[in-house]
């Protein structure tokens, strides 16, 4: 496979464009939590990690990264929407690394040759959902140092339960040990107890895993969640890989908690995991 780069296009904008920079924030930011994992013993599946810029959502993202600070795996999948209305329905980024101020992180070259996704560099080449979650990973979770980036454009319920089937039969196909992030925030831009109030019809069939329920609820209740594909392919994915799996919210905000405003956009992290 040829050897192609991913630059960083969020950097400077939704975190520090300076390695120095970067890592001063990144120890805040751990300095002002507690990085203790809070499911303990158990094999984590994946989670909901919101992608905004680190002043606004960095805690709540962390707050899922650090749970994976002890384990393992093969490839850490990122279903991404796309917000820049660029590139295929459905495709996983076929560049060979991504780049960041830390440094380069490596695609699994083996799951963007293996035919289950389409290929495609132009779906990722302005978009941020997956990039901000990079940084993270590589400085509290050094150990995840393969990554795949799914861009689900078309975020509908036949396009979510292609992509968790199309995982599904690559693990069985090759034994990879996969963690599957959906990157997405919740509610855009509205009172931040109306934010609350949508997205809880949204949370509701998240923790019941009613995967079909989610879309629904998106547009009964005009709920801007720009990565409800992700999130139902995560939610699809979960269901089938055993019988008992346990979901948590493991943290909930916006961003009028930083800056206070009228409008703000929410989010909120969550992890799946076998009980």
């Amino acid at each position: 496979m040829q050897y192609t780069v991913r630059e960083p296009v969020a950097a400077g904008r939704f975190y520090p464009k300076e390695q120095r920079e970067l890592i001063d924030q990144l120890d805040r930011l751990g300095a002002s939590m507690n990085l203790l994992p809070t499911i303990a013993g158990r094999r984590i599946i994946g989670g909901i990690v919101p992608h905004a810029g680190y002043i606004y959502s960095g805690k709540h993202a962390l707050s899922f990264i650090k749970e994976l600070k002890a384990l393992d795996y093969d490839t850490v999948v990122i279903l991404s929407p796309g917000h820049t209305g660029i590139g295929p329905p459905l495709s996983i980024d076929s560049h060979s690394h991504w780049k960041t101020p830390l440094g380069l992180i490596q695609s699994d070259t083996e799951m963007i040759n293996a035919g289950i996704f389409q290929k495609d560099n132009s779906a990722q080449e302005f978009e941020h959902a997956a990039e901000v979650i990079l940084p993270l990973l590589q400085y509290f979770c050094p150990q995840l140092m393969q990554i795949a980036v799914i861009t689900i454009r078309n975020q509908d319920f036949p396009t979510a339960v292609m992509v968790a089937n199309n995982l599904k039969y690559y693990i069985e196909k090759t034994n990879q040990r996969l963690l599957v992030i959906a990157s997405s925030d919740f509610n855009h831009f509205e009172p931040a107890k109306t934010g609350r109030q949508k997205d809880d019809n949204v949370l509701n069939k998240i923790l019941t895993f009613d995967v079909e329920g989610v879309e629904k609820a998106v547009r009964k209740y005009n709920v801007s969640v720009c990565g409800v594909g992700p999130i139902m392919a995560l939610l699809h994915y979960t269901k089938n890989d055993v019988n008992e799996i346990g979901c948590r919210i493991l943290s909930r905000g916006h961003s009028g908690e930083v800056n206070n405003s009228d409008s703000v956009v929410n989010y909120i992290s969550m992890i799946f995991y076998t009980r």
